[in-house]
């Protein structure tokens, strides 16, 4: 007959050796969990791959996917809650500018930069002036108008101001 307690042996060898994955096996099953919509356990096993190993550059992909991801997340929210529950919207926005922080810690680079302000914009108009494009966007209650390099979207996008190229008038 075995002792009652027999069982946790295998149990804590068995969480040991969960628990001491690779960087690139945290950094594979952070991409499958990716793919199968987990975000958050995607984001948190890329960053414990990361801290395993921040020079591994699968882990700092998967990461930098997973993070990208959760940013774009936090955005809709914050551009989706923000006409309806300022205060709310304001809450999101704080929480996004934490986890901005929590990845800048970290060797990789998301999309956007967190001084830029960075916008959901529809194109008005726009005309090419031989050497840049000038649009004419509507976003957030405001028509902005912009010079590009490249042709705009014809449809709704993030748009970019990084905060030393924009003049206010």
């Amino acid at each position: 007959m075995r002792p009652p307690c027999s069982w946790i042996f295998p149990a804590l060898l068995a969480l040991t050796v969960i628990g001491c994955a690779s960087s690139a096996e945290l950094a594979r099953r952070s991409r499958r969990s990716l793919a199968a919509g987990d975000l958050r356990q995607a984001y948190e096993t890329a960053r414990r791959a990361l801290d395993k190993d921040a020079e591994n550059a699968e882990a700092r992909a998967a990461f930098g996917a997973a993070a990208t991801e959760m940013a774009i997340q936090y955005r809709t929210r914050i551009a989706r809650i923000a006409p309806v529950d300022t205060v709310a919207a304001a809450r999101e926005a704080l929480e996004f500018r934490a986890f901005r922080a929590e990845v800048d810690r970290y060797p990789v680079a998301i999309a956007g930069d967190p001084d830029d302000l960075e916008v959901e914009a529809r194109l008005g108009t726009a005309a090419y002036r031989g050497d840049r494009w000038d649009c004419l966007v509507h976003a957030a209650g405001l028509r902005l108008r912009l010079w590009s390099a490249s042709a705009p979207a014809q449809q709704t996008c993030w748009v970019s101001l990084p905060a030393s190229s924009l003049w206010v008038f």
